[in-house]
């Protein structure tokens, strides 16, 4: 490989000659059945916080309620990464796999499709595995649709609601 050689945008830590046990590759996994639980769950958190987002407005922005689950995703780590436990020697070119490392949360994402409107939401959310509960921040919704006249009644008032908002 020279310098100036195309990077291949599958490219993995072995590759890139990163020893499994340092490659922090995270992958995301479709997940085909949109009616398992935590995808459900996930789906419930996003609408949630949507909701509660536009609380202040509830007497123009309609309750957003979930209508579709289009596709879900779950990130997870590499296997050797959960068991790496040490270096066996010191160039750090040998790995001691013999740890079993628990994950504290997981990573989900999501595409909603909610009513009314069928308006059209990603998200990111996190699974705390510890208290068993998803949270969702709004800088991680994205609406990925167009809102056009749907949220007219708060054009004025609170134009930052428009992607939330239902008329």
């Amino acid at each position: 490989i020279s310098l100036f050689d195309k990077i291949p945008k599958n490219r993995s830590c072995a590759d890139a000659y990163i020893e499994p046990h340092w490659c922090t590759c995270m992958r995301w996994h479709p997940i085909n059945d949109t009616q398992n639980e935590y995808v459900l769950r996930s789906a419930r958190s996003v609408i949630d916080a949507i909701n509660h987002f536009t609380e202040k407005d509830q007497e123009k922005c309609a309750r957003l309620y979930l209508h579709e689950i289009k596709w879900a995703a779950k990130l997870a780590p590499h296997d050797n990464l959960m068991r790496f436990k040490q270096n066996k020697d010191f160039d750090g070119f040998l790995a001691d796999l013999t740890s079993n490392t628990k994950v504290s949360s997981e990573m989900y994402q999501v595409k909603i499709v909610t009513k009314p409107g069928k308006s059209i939401f990603e998200a990111s959310v996190l699974h705390d595995l510890r208290e068993n509960v998803f949270r969702v921040k709004m800088s991680d919704i994205s609406r990925v649709n167009k809102y056009g006249s749907q949220a007219e009644c708060i054009l004025d008032t609170d134009p930052e609601l428009r992607k939330y908002c239902y008329c």
